[in-house]
């Protein structure tokens, strides 16, 4: 296989056209994210009780959130257990 100037030049044109594609999805990326918080901004803006709604998701640790998960469980298997002796 002979590497000539014609396939030396086809290769660039590929990956030059690669590198204009990849710039392309790049900042169509960038803007569909943006877009994206705007929308997310705007509902939080609209709809006070869903604000407060990602306020108390975001300030409860992962820790805390089991905590009050196993905690509700126990006080449930206790009233079964007190509904059981009585």
């Amino acid at each position: 296989m002979a590497l000539d100037a014609t396939t030396h030049m086809s290769y660039a044109v590929q990956w030059f056209s690669f590198a204009v594609i990849a710039g392309f999805g790049y900042v169509m990326f960038v803007r569909f994210k943006e877009r994206q918080a705007k929308q997310e901004q705007r509902s939080v803006d609209a709809d006070p009780l869903f604000a407060n709604e990602q306020d108390k998701k975001t300030s409860e640790s992962p820790g805390e959130a089991s905590t009050s998960a196993m905690s509700s469980k126990s006080a449930a298997s206790s009233k079964a257990v007190s509904s059981k002796v009585v």
